[in-house]
């Protein structure tokens, strides 16, 4: 009969902790409620902390997995950046040569007669 009792009450966790995972926060207070109103509620707080346990575990592994790609985005994007520098300090040298060019030229187009 107790182990009757401990399956109904580890089903019943299962499905707390599910409800937990899948509720919106505003509504999850009768869920924790009825984890206090229970008798087993350590034996829920040691399923709780196995199951943030594997979802860190989880977590380490995605990162693990997208470590590499992610250092290799990132230098790319630094040697984007150095080339957007360089190509900004060519735009800006040929703009200066120009607007200098610019200068010399204007004074004679308007000395030019008109046709």
């Amino acid at each position: 009969m107790a182990e009757l009792e401990s399956l109904e009450a580890a089903a019943e966790h299962k499905r707390i902790l599910r409800e937990i995972e899948s509720t919106d926060t505003a509504c999850i207070g009768p869920t924790l409620r009825s984890v206090y109103d229970g008798e087993e509620h350590g034996r829920f707080m040691e399923k709780l902390e196995a199951r943030i346990r594997n979802h860190d575990r989880e977590i380490e592994k995605t990162c693990n997995f997208h470590y590499q790609g992610f250092v290799d985005s990132i230098t790319e994007l630094l040697k984007v950046r150095g080339e957007a520098q360089k190509l900004k300090h060519q735009v800006t040298d040929t703009n200066r040569k120009l607007q200098s060019e610019g200068k010399e030229v204007s004074p004679v187009f308007l000395k030019a007669p008109l046709i």
